[in-house]
């Protein structure tokens, strides 16, 4: 009887084993624009959430060395404009650059001035470095991109 409770642990043992190889496996097919998308998608949704401190993690690691994670967060008017949603319209890809058309829904809030919600287009701007996408910042761009 030891045999068999022994066997059945082995096997139980093996199914978690191949099943956990399965899933790292499922996730290194993903393809370059997959990873980008959830990439976008997390940031995004830490932006709607007014997570800047998680937001940060996401910017390219240039600009986290020009500018430290309070600068980062002060340098957005949150009291002025609040993103409410946000959907990926399309990216496009070349090489280690990508950049992201994206419909945002976002909330302006002016002295006088009745709340509005109109609907915005951005393009990000998104770079892979060493193997890892992150996103940059419109004002950091130039330094970021090499001269052509």
């Amino acid at each position: 009887m030891k045999c068999i409770g022994t066997g059945r642990h082995l096997i139980i043992f093996l199914l978690i084993i191949f099943s956990g190889c399965a899933i790292k496996s499922a996730t290194k097919n993903l393809s370059d624009e997959e990873v980008l998308r959830e990439k976008v998608t997390a940031y995004w949704s830490y932006r709607i959430g007014a997570e800047l401190d998680k937001c940060y993690e996401y910017e390219y690691p240039l600009i986290r060395k020009m500018q430290n994670l309070v600068s980062y967060i002060q340098s957005f008017d949150t009291a002025t404009l609040q993103w409410k949603s946000f959907a990926i319209k399309k990216i496009s890809m070349e090489e280690d650059t990508a950049r992201v058309d994206l419909a945002l829904k976002v909330r302006v809030k002016l002295p006088g001035i009745t709340v509005s919600e109109p609907d915005a287009a951005v393009t990000d701007l998104w770079v892979r470095h060493e193997g890892q996408w992150y996103h940059v910042l419109n004002r950091f761009r130039e330094k970021v991109l090499p001269k052509h």
